[in-house]
This record gives C-alpha cells, sequence and structure tokens, in this order.
C-alpha cells in the first residue's frame, strides 16, 4: 500500500507537486553510500537536491513481483543497507529474514536470494513454502534470474533442537558481511550465539548460495542479555549490542567490550560524555581512514545516537536526549544549515541509518514517521593520541 500518494496538477494537465505519507511507524530510510542524491524509504526511491533542501520520488523499486516472490518487506522490516560489489548494487534488509535483492539497469531491486525461519511463509508465502513446517530454515537462490520463487529453488533443513524452537534475531535489522556472508543472532532457548552463512556458490544468474543446515558457530555464546543487534565491519568482525557491548575479531574471538548499562532506557542515568543510553539497533558503519578506521553507528532509545570506532573507543553522540530538550522531531522542521546538535531524534527513533558517501561527507537519516537527513560533521578530522597511563592499585580503588 505504498507509496501513499497525492498529487496536484492544473487543469491543463501540469504537474505542480505531490505529497507522500504517513510512513510506518520507525520505518528509516537509506542514503546510496556512491551517491549522495540517491535515497531509500521502504520500496521507493528518491532523487535529494541539498542546495534547495527537496526531495522528489523517482520510482517503485521493489515489492512489485507478485506473492510468488520474496520481495523486499514493506514497514518494519524494511531495508537497512546498500552494498557495491563487484559492480553490482544490493539491497540488503529484512525483519528476522534476510532479504537480498540486485539493481537492475532500469534502476529496480529484483529479489535475488533470502534465507531465515520458514515461520509465517508456510501459510503467507510463496508457493513452494505452503504447508512446510514453520520451525524449518530455508534458503531460496534465484536460478534463472525472473526474481520468483520455484520449488527447486528452495533448500529447507532442520533447526536445532534446544529448550524453545528455533528463533534469529534481531528485530529491527539484518547483517550481511561485505562478501554476502550472512551474520545471524540465533538462539535455542538456551542463551544467545551468532552464527554464520558464508556463501558457498553463485547461480549462473548471480545469486549467492547458502548452505543453510550448516552454519558456522562465529561466537558460540552471548551474555544473556542481549537484544541481539549486530553490526558487521570490513575486517569481517563484527559488533554486538549486549550488556557489555562487544567487539569480536574476524575469528570470532573477543577483543574488546564497552560499558553498556542501560538497555532498559526507561529510568537510565542522564546523557553524558561517554555513555550509552538504551542503545537499540546499528546504523550503520563508514570507514574515516588509516589513522581512526571504521566508524559504527547504534541509536538510543531516548532519541540520541551513538559513535564508536569500530576497535571500542568513545568518538561522541549526535542529537540530544528526548528527556533534556528543548527540541524534538518529528516537530521540528529546521531549515538547511540548522545546527542539530540540541535536537533530539525523538524517543522510540529506533531506525535509520549511518552512511559515509563517496564524497567524504557523513549523514544519519533519522529514524522515526518520516525519513530526514542530517549531515553529521567534524568525523573526519577526529585523531588518536598516543601515550602511556601509568594505572596504580589506588587509582584502580578510585575509579
Amino acid at each position: 500500500d505504498s507509496p501513499r500518494r497525492l498529487s496536484v496538477w492544473t487543469l491543463d494537465g501540469t504537474f505542480q507537486r505531490e505529497h507522500l505519507g504517513p510512513g510506518f511507524y520507525s520505518a528509516g530510510g537509506l542514503l546510496d553510500p556512491a551517491d549522495r542524491t540517491r535515497a531509500y524509504y521502504w520500496n521507493m526511491e528518491f532523487r535529494l537536491d541539498y542546495e534547495n533542501a527537496t526531495s522528489s520520488m523517482t520510482g517503485v523499486v521493489s515489492d512489485q513481483f507478485g506473492p510468488e516472490s520474496l520481495s523486499m518487506p514493506v514497514g518494519t522490516g524494511h531495508p537497512n543497507r546498500i552494498l557495491h560489489r563487484d559492480g553490482k548494487t544490493y539491497l540488503v534488509g529484512g525483519r528476522w529474514r534476510w532479504n537480498i535483492a540486485r539493481r537492475r539497469d532500469d534502476g529496480v531491486f529484483q529479489p535475488l536470494a533470502a534465507a531465515g525461519l520458514v515461520g509465517k511463509l508456510a501459510k503467507e508465502g510463496p508457493s513452494a513454502f505452503r504447508g512446510q513446517d514453520a520451525t524449518l530454515r530455508f534458503a531460496w537462490s534465484d536460478r534463472n534470474d525472473d526474481g520468483l520463487v520455484q520449488a527447486e529453488e528452495v533448500a529447507f533443513a532442520p533447526s536445532r533442537k534446544g529448550k524453545k524452537p528455533e528463533h534469529w534475531g534481531p528485530y529491527w535489522d539484518s547483517s550481511i558481511m561485505d562478501d554476502l556472508t550472512l551474520v545471524v543472532p540465533a538462539t535455542t532457548g538456551e542463551g544467545w550465539a551468532v552464527w554464520h552463512f558464508p556463501v558457498k556458490s553463485w547461480t549462473a544468474c548471480g545469486a549467492p548460495v547458502y548452505d543453510i543446515a550448516d552454519p558456522v558457530d562465529f561466537v558460540p555464546s552471548l551474555p544473556a542479555k542481549s537484544n541481539t543487534s549486530v553490526i558487521s565491519l570490513a575486517d569481517g568482525g563484527i559488533v554486538v549490542n549486549a550488556l557489555p557491548m562487544l567487539g569480536f575479531d574476524a575469528d570470532g574471538k573477543l577483543r574488546w567490550s564497552y560499558p553498556n548499562p542501560d538497555l532498559n532506557p526507561y529510568d537510565a542515568a542522564p546523557l553524558a560524555p561517554g555513555k550509552l543510553i538504551g542503545p537499540q539497533a546499528f546504523l550503520g558503519r563508514g570507514d574515516f581512514g588509516k589513522d581512526i578506521g571504521e566508524i559504527v553507528m547504534v541509536n538510543g532509545y531516548n532519541g540520541s545516537r551513538f559513535l564508536l570506532t569500530a576497535d571500542g573507543l568513545w568518538v561522541g553522540h549526535v542529537g540530544n536526549d528526548t528527556r533534556n530538550g528543548p527540541e524534538n522531531m518529528p516537530k521540528t522542521t529546521p531549515k538547511p544549515g540548522y545546527i542539530m546538535d540540541n535536537v533530539s531524534f525523538g524517543g522510540e527513533s529506533f531506525s535509520g541509518s549511518f552512511t559515509r558517501t563517496a564524497d567524504g561527507r557523513a549523514y544519519t537519516i533519522s529514524g522515526h514517521t518520516d525519513p530526514r537527513v542530517v549531515e553529521v560533521k567534524g568525523l573526519g578530522i577526529i585523531r588518536r593520541l598516543d601515550g602511556r597511563v601509568a594505572m596504580t592499585a589506588e587509582l584502580h580503588a578510585q575509579a
């Protein structure tokens, strides 16, 4: 049912303007890292004009392949990453399911592959899923380049047994490596783990093929209190939103942790430098050069967004805490160039994105009911400090 669009025309048939909306709750938005004027929201593509602070919808790019496809979900479970690889552009997203679509020459993203648990697809999905056991895992890879699901293109496998049925997270995002390896937080009721499903082969039309029966136990065990949001890094490592926040290297070994006492944001401490307050989902990452490396952004329940380096050092926060005011989105409608330091992205701004574009700029898109593009300045001038610190028993006791 999108785009929800009203257009205004003159009596002689001249187009004047359009009105889009309303949006899904906390439905995000993406910038193309290769082209900052190209943005995506749900199943729509927009062209952005930064000089005039305007946007125009250029087309519907997914969700038009019909009931026999695994098109990108619309609304919650929206696309959350644009990935450029070997001259191709991929759109990745889904809630509790990994959807991969590839951009065609006409701008449409055609379904290419998907994986997850059968779940509701047993009743509501393409014919190949109807009547299947909802607890089964599945992997679909397009073999004839039609974007549709045929039975011979789908592999099923039993899920692991445990105290509870196997469940795949996360709730707000789905993580994928640059080589299209799926990064899957999963549980069987005995704690969370992170699995890898690497690409085993490619179909003739370029779809990745996964061995859905044989995941790699990348991180066998996570702390009991984890919200299962994971972001992959360019070097093959990952960061997990847990208590504490955890960073793992490309071999799945823990390399750092960061204090994260406030997954419950309702009675969290006030916003302060170095504090994570109610982090929910990772919004993206960007490479800021040899000295700093990658920076990742995670949102906060109370309207702030937090930035850390890929090796676990605090960078800063963007946006104020909604409990502090004085201004909140979406009520605030600032003009281009408005300094957003004291503006909160709003409570329950669960989604959105963080992107470093090809021209070296960094942007975050608000994750409320409408996507607002905000430039994040200053990240390119951050530098690491060299030196030594002597830690004594007395200082340790004071800490």
